[in-house]
């Protein structure tokens, strides 16, 4: 399966917020928690979202979009990333690990990068320990705890 990571335009937003909902829609029944923000965010949210910071889209050659990752800096240099997300039907085949990858290239100038998954989701928190990402604060949301990982980029000039 051959497929491509590029930012996303205005566009794909569409069709990005549907996968998302289709992708946190299985989480969501999995953590037994339909309030999850990624299921309830508008176009209106995702729009902001693509004014504020990076949203990367992975297509396949016929230009379905199967996954996402979004992220923006802070003033404090960091780069927070949010939203990873992977269409179910191409789970378990590198895409998600491409994302995380080029979203950190994307900001390879940020000392430090920042994400939350669920305690409830081992398979998200592995792919994160294995790309560097380590465990720094606990915070309840919905009905699941949310583990924020952090990982220093080791290429950012102090």
């Amino acid at each position: 399966m051959e497929y491509r990571i590029e930012k996303a335009s205005r566009a794909d937003l569409a069709e990005i917020l549907m996968l998302q909902k289709k992708a946190f829609g299985q989480v969501a029944d999995f953590l037994n928690c339909p309030d999850l923000p990624a299921l309830s965010q508008t176009e209106q949210g995702i729009n902001e979202e693509f004014d504020q910071g990076v949203i990367l889209k992975c297509f396949l050659d016929d230009g379905r979009i199967v996954g996402s990752i979004r992220a923006l800096a802070d003033g404090e240099n960091d780069c927070h990333i949010g939203k990873l997300f992977v269409d179910p039907d191409f789970q378990g085949r590198g895409i998600g690990l491409s994302l995380l990858g080029e979203i950190e290239r994307c900001f390879s100038a940020c000392r430090r990068y920042c994400l939350f998954t669920s305690e409830e989701t081992p398979w998200t928190s592995r792919l994160y320990r294995n790309f560097g990402y380590r465990e720094t604060r606990k915070r309840p949301m919905c009905k699941t705890v949310m583990i924020q990982t952090d990982k220093e980029n080791p290429a950012h000039v102090y």
